[in-house]
């Protein structure tokens, strides 16, 4: 039985997804690869493609990737929170909190947003700035652990 090209693309789309939710992250990127030379628009591929690449410390893949996804759906607030956290592991912390920017817009009680920002801010020794967004996130969500301990090596620095 001979699929039609956007079952097959959804198809190897679920096969990759699975593949990254099982850290195959080499047969995810496989597999979205084949389902992205089927159906180019597919924002969730492109930010699951993104995320593998990411996982394999291939940054500058994973940031085109993410990109793209953002270009098809600016308002995926999972993508722009990858987008951030990537780009803070490859040291460009004035992007990331610009990422984390996007989603306090969309969101302004996304408390990983608040407490993700404030990572970045501490790497640029702005620790008043990070302060204030890890007690932001620990108000949205006390249970917040991270935001706990970084707050307190932002206040010891």
């Amino acid at each position: 039985m001979t699929r039609n090209p956007a079952e097959a693309a959804q198809i190897l789309f679920e096969k990759g997804n699975q593949c990254l939710a099982a850290r195959q992250y080499q047969s995810a990127i496989a597999y979205l690869n084949e389902s992205l030379n089927l159906n180019t628009q597919n924002a969730e591929a492109w930010g699951c493609r993104g995320l593998a690449l990411g996982h394999l410390r291939q940054y500058e893949a994973a940031l085109v990737s993410l990109e793209k996804s953002l270009e098809i759906n600016p308002d995926d607030l999972r993508v722009w929170l990858n987008r951030g956290i990537l780009l803070a592991e490859m040291e460009q912390h004035e992007k990331a909190i610009s990422s984390f920017d996007q989603i306090i817009l969309r969101k302004p009680d996304h408390y990983e947003a608040w407490g993700n920002q404030a990572t970045s801010l501490i790497q640029l020794n702005r620790n008043q700035e990070a302060i204030s967004c890890y007690e932001r996130a620990l108000k949205i969500n006390p249970s917040y652990y991270k935001a706990w301990s970084n707050r307190g090596n932002a206040l010891v620095n």
